[in-house]
């Protein structure tokens, strides 16, 4: 396998685990809270959030702007902000396991 080949796999192997991990999260923050979303919203939401999120500069506000907006869609009387305040600490978690881990 060429250098640049391993990096394209590498890569794609890499943005399906973050599209993994945050789906995770994500699913989890909508048990915990009992949120009420299905599933396959939540991985549409996920997918969607992690392809705005990819945009320099303004992509991380954009993405938790849209992940809100697309939330309050799902479920409008379902508690968005505290989903995502615990969507956001299970990622931070998962993020410093990973990252002592790797």
């Amino acid at each position: 396998m060429s250098g640049l080949a391993f990096i394209g796999a590498v890569s794609v192997v890499s943005i399906i685990i973050v599209i993994g991990l945050n789906y995770y999260c994500l699913f989890y923050a909508n048990k915990l809270t009992n949120f009420g979303a299905p599933p396959r919203s939540l991985l549409i939401v996920t997918i969607i959030t992690f392809l705005i999120g990819t945009v320099p500069t303004i992509g991380l506000a954009v993405s938790i702007i849209s992940q809100y907006l697309m939330l309050k869609k799902i479920n409008p009387d379902g508690s968005v902000a505290f989903t995502m305040v615990i969507y956001f600490i299970m990622a931070a978690i998962l993020t410093l396991i990973f990252t002592i881990i790797y």
